[in-house]
């Protein structure tokens, strides 16, 4: 989108966010297509500190040792 203001141009960038069932086909397809078009730019989302900690626990990498030494 391109905004006129007294003969300048002024490129305005916007960001759109899909939700959607990663396990629906014809919304894979319609994404996929969409890329393939070239006109937009994917980015990946970071993980929060809270969903990294979630993550390690959902896959194990978190190990819980009891110190009894006294």
């Amino acid at each position: 989108m391109y905004l006129c203001l007294a003969s300048f141009k002024v490129k305005i960038m916007e960001t759109v966010v899909f939700s959607y069932d990663e396990r629906n086909p014809i919304a894979q397809k319609t994404l996929d297509y969409l890329k393939s078009l070239g006109v937009f730019k994917t980015q990946k989302r970071k993980m929060t500190s809270i969903e990294e900690a979630m993550e390690d626990i959902e896959k194990g990498r978190v190990y819980r040792i009891i110190n009894r030494t006294k």
